[in-house]
């Protein structure tokens, strides 16, 4: 049966569009279970007011699926009787556990709109007032995503080329399973054009940071035009930078339209005041933390579930080339591990996501990396900061704008006493090697190590020196 009212149809949305995400990733993926993906990740981030055993439990590997595969067909279910409280009370319930789950492997934000909206529906009386919030919560995250771009990487320096340039770059060699894009020819075409990739900076920033906030003000009966524009930027990022990205937002299709597109949300009206609502305590709190801090970093709001900046992608180019050659691309890597392991040259380096070949290896052989004598080390890239997160402890040590020299050893220092006060780090038994057997342990180190170089591409690596270590 088709929704006949607002909060049918958002519900029928998150599970049509759910369904198609899934499809769509899972055929990216070699027509594999997409799921499997946040099941094969070792370590997870818990959030700080999730008791441990609780959050160890949904990643069991009989819970973590069943979560997985549930949101669609609850959510159309919810579609179906969307007067009744239990029911939303439900949906939005499941939908909570699963973000809170996949999130803290993935480091994702794609969930977050459905959960927020979820649980505004729960929690007022009105469609109409859900709808309102709904609105706020699709400006903070495009609006979010812009201006922590400004605020870390600067208007001027994130819209220069060189900045989509070197994400581009990133993904452009990697295969659609592995983040890729749609179109690698493509990716690489614009990268020859600095103008093309300037104006597609620059647009970008214009729409997040100034369009997006803007529409607060707009018609309700123009407002559906941001919807279609949100969409098509996630098309853009599937085609342009990585289909797992893109495809991986369908699911906002769901908020979007309750939000931009409700024709209820008009300007001066209880519904609009709550997405007012929603947008100034964001700003507010972003501008008390940003003035408030030292010269020498930016504050955001916390990395911490359900919190989030959503600080996509907010590196400018040369930071994204500093960040790649200090962690990433170059022979040095940042490994976390436990405080009672001891670290030394030979070990390896266990991947943040194992592939499922070393997984399969793992069940005839729980030997993959080391031995079952040596501790497990981890890679922390990912884990502490990345492409499209930083926790604010980290980021304080990272010295990316000219204002001082990165020292290792005092990164290392601060970092490990950040994970050691706060334990939010959490190896959860995915993966394949004696991982397994280390479910439950806290990860509360970071170390700074060179590699051997790989003989063969995609083989584990190495330690080859430790250039600091707590």
């Amino acid at each position: 049966m088709l929704p006949t009212t607002p909060a049918a149809t958002f519900y029928f949305l998150v599970a049509v569009a759910n369904a198609m995400c899934y499809l769509l990733l899972s055929a990216a993926d070699h027509f594999k279970d997409f799921h499997q993906r946040g099941a094969r990740y070792s370590i997870a981030t818990c959030p700080t007011f999730v008791p441990r055993s609780f959050f160890l439990l949904l990643h069991k590997k009989h819970v973590y699926p069943v979560l997985c595969h549930s949101v669609s067909p609850l959510f159309f279910l919810a579609s179906q009787y969307p007067n009744h409280f239990s029911v939303r009370i439900t949906a939005a319930l499941l939908i909570s556990l699963y973000s809170l789950a996949e999130t803290s492997v993935t480091s994702s934000h794609r969930d977050y709109l459905t959960l927020y909206t979820s649980w505004a529906l729960c929690l007022t009386n009105s469609d109409a007032l859900a709808s309102g919030f709904a609105l706020g919560f699709c400006i903070v995250l495009i609006a979010s995503s812009g201006w922590t771009k400004v605020l870390i990487g600067g208007w001027s320096a994130w819209s220069h080329a060189s900045t989509l340039a070197n994400i581009f770059k990133a993904y452009h060699s990697c295969t659609l399973a592995n983040c890729g894009p749609l179109l690698p020819s493509l990716n690489r075409t614009i990268r020859t054009y600095p103008i093309l990739i300037t104006a597609l900076s620059t647009m970008t920033l214009l729409f997040e940071c100034v369009v997006v906030p803007l529409s607060l003000f707009m018609p309700s009966n123009q407002r559906w035009a941001m919807m279609f524009v949100s969409v098509a930027m996630h098309i853009g990022i599937g085609v342009l930078q990585s289909f797992i990205i893109g495809a991986a937002f369908l699911p906002n299709v769901a908020t979007y339209w309750f939000g931009f597109g409700s024709i209820v949300v008009e300007v001066g009206s209880t519904a609009w005041l709550a997405s007012v609502v929603v947008v100034g305590l964001w700003g507010a709190l972003t501008f008390a933390l940003t003035t408030t801090a030292n010269k020498k970093t930016v504050r955001l709001l916390p990395e911490d579930w359900p919190c989030t900046p959503f600080a996509l992608f907010a590196w400018n180019g040369n930071q994204w080339k500093t960040l790649f050659d200090r962690y990433v691309t170059s022979n040095r890597r940042l490994v976390v591990y436990n405080s009672k392991d001891i670290i030394k040259e030979g070990l390896s380096i266990a991947p943040r996501c194992w592939s499922r070949e070393a997984c399969l290896q793992a069940k005839q052989n729980r030997d993959v990396v080391g031995n079952n004598k040596d501790p497990i080390m981890h890679n922390g890239w990912e884990l502490l900061c990345g492409e499209t997160f930083c926790h604010t402890q980290v980021f304080d040590e990272l010295y990316l704008n000219d204002d001082g020299e990165w020292n290792a050893k005092e990164f290392v220092s601060a970092v490990s006493k950040w994970m050691e006060n706060c334990k939010r780090f959490v190896v959860v038994g995915n993966g394949g090697t004696n991982v397994v057997h280390a479910s439950g342990k806290t990860i509360d180190r970071v170390a700074y190590v060179i590699i051997a170089p790989q003989e063969k591409e995609g083989e584990g690596e190495t330690i080859v020196k430790v250039v600091a270590q707590m």
